[in-house]
């Protein structure tokens, strides 16, 4: 009879330790979904930054392609790209629905035949959909060349 009661008290040991108590599944549950929340954010923000980095980007290009259209027409005709806050889209094309505001500031620099073009790109931000202080700012100088001078 002392055999078979030394026998119980170990089966009911083992049988004890066989298994998880629902104590540590709840803790082993809670470290796992502060781990992903953790994760969650930081993809989160991964992504955030990745979309703000394409946005300077495209507005950025923006700015550098209005200054190329600038160089091919002549200086006098420079004047006429001159403009105030424009809705455009990813391509620099005016549109009502834009995600940029460009505005292209045109002056006339200390020599003479010299043109300063600022183009300055604002993005529109994804949250609030105003244009709350992200520009891109493209500047450069253009002037009217000359060919050498005729030696006759």
């Amino acid at each position: 009879m002392e055999q078979k009661q030394h026998t119980c008290s170990r089966f009911v040991r083992l049988r004890s330790r066989a298994g998880f108590t629902i104590v540590e599944v709840v803790i082993a549950l809670a470290v796992f979904s502060i781990f992903v929340v953790g994760a969650m954010r930081l993809l989160l923000m991964a992504d955030e930054a990745s979309g703000s980095g394409r946005d300077h980007y495209i507005a950025a290009n923006i700015g550098k392609n209005r200054i190329e259209r600038c160089r091919a027409f002549d200086i006098e005709q420079i004047w006429s790209f001159e403009e105030s806050d424009t809705l455009v889209d990813v391509n620099g094309q005016p549109t009502t629905e834009g995600n940029y505001r460009r505005t292209t500031i045109i002056s006339d620099a200390a020599p003479t035949n010299v043109m300063k073009i600022i183009v300055e790109v604002e993005i529109r931000d994804r949250d609030t959909w105003g244009f709350d202080g992200a520009v891109e700012t493209v500047a450069t100088y253009l002037t009217e060349m000359k060919g050498p001078p005729n030696r006759e």
